[in-house]
């Protein structure tokens, strides 16, 4: 295997990887591989069609991570990463396992691996039609947020994103920035930042886009991108400071803009109480848990 960083050219060999085998995980996505590539080191690599990646920095600095089914044979990929940490001078470290590819590794190496749960990486996933709905005794609070918005600003109007629409998208995350920057200056910068290269490769991304304009103006934006067929992840989601009722709008129409039976996987909560309250309150259907060993 030869690893590097992730390169645009990579886009069709990484969602061809994650297509073939139905992961739903946020960390499988080549808009995050490409966005992220500096923050955590990653490198990326292939064996025999499957994506391999290495993380140089951050809390997973030094570990290899892949998906696999449960059923999957995955010694003699576990041979070649012993190999290749022994040449970067370390032992092998695994890390971000989905629960099936825990599972193939263990068959593959009983006992080799501690295997220690990672809650605050787990990621939250949706369905698409629910959100889309928010029908239902579980979803009367979120309703109400929705329906008073747009009985507030019955001018409001939703679309699809176009490449004319990125400076206003990119104004509605600025306004939010503006007001939020000082409660983590490193980390959102780094987000602002990230989003203004998706919106510059929107079209290379394949990303899609949902602009909420209401008083003439946008005042909520997404982005999302297919990680396999039928699951989708959203990358950016912000709305300008002052319309409270709009981030639930703004879950809803990204999610009506999703095709019908999918997945939307709103990523994981780090740990952050308010986030994982928030995120709870969007009613998941599943969460993608993940361990290292």
């Amino acid at each position: 295997m030869t690893f590097k960083p992730p390169e645009l050219d990579d886009a069709d060999a990484v969602r061809s990887s994650a297509f073939s085998c139905g992961t739903r995980e946020n960390t499988a996505s080549f808009v995050n591989l490409w966005l992220l590539r500096e923050k955590y080191g990653t490198e990326i690599a292939f064996f025999e069609g499957r994506l391999v990646r290495h993380y140089a920095r951050g809390s997973f600095a030094g570990a290899f991570s892949f998906f696999a089914r449960e059923e999957d044979d995955v010694g003699a990929l576990l041979r070649a990463l012993e190999e290749e940490a022994a040449r970067r001078g370390g032992a092998l470290k695994l890390a971000l396992l989905t629960a099936s590819t825990r599972d193939a590794v263990a068959r593959a190496a009983p006992g080799r691996f501690a295997f220690a749960e990672r809650a605050d990486y787990a990621e939250y996933l949706y369905a698409r039609d629910e959100l889309a709905a928010l029908a239902g005794a579980k979803f009367a609070a979120k309703r109400n947020h929705s329906v008073r918005f747009r009985r507030e600003h019955p001018d409001f109007a939703v679309r699809a994103m176009t490449a004319d629409d990125l400076p206003a998208a990119l104004a509605v995350a600025d306004a939010w920035y503006a007001e939020h920057l000082s409660d983590d200056p490193e980390g959102l910068a780094r987000e602002a930042a990230n989003l203004r290269r998706a919106a510059a490769n929107f079209a290379r991304l394949k990303l899609r886009g949902v602009l909420l304009e209401a008083g003439g103006r946008a005042i909520g934006m997404s982005m999302t991108s297919e990680i396999s067929r039928g699951v989708w992840d959203e990358h950016f989601e912000k709305v300008v400071p002052g319309f409270p009722d709009a981030w639930t709008v703004m879950a809803q129409e990204t999610a009506r803009a999703l095709p019908s039976g999918a997945l939307v996987n709103r990523e994981e909560d780090l740990g952050l109480p308010g986030l994982r309250k928030s995120k709870l309150s969007y009613r998941p259907v599943a969460m993608v848990r993940k361990w290292e060993g």
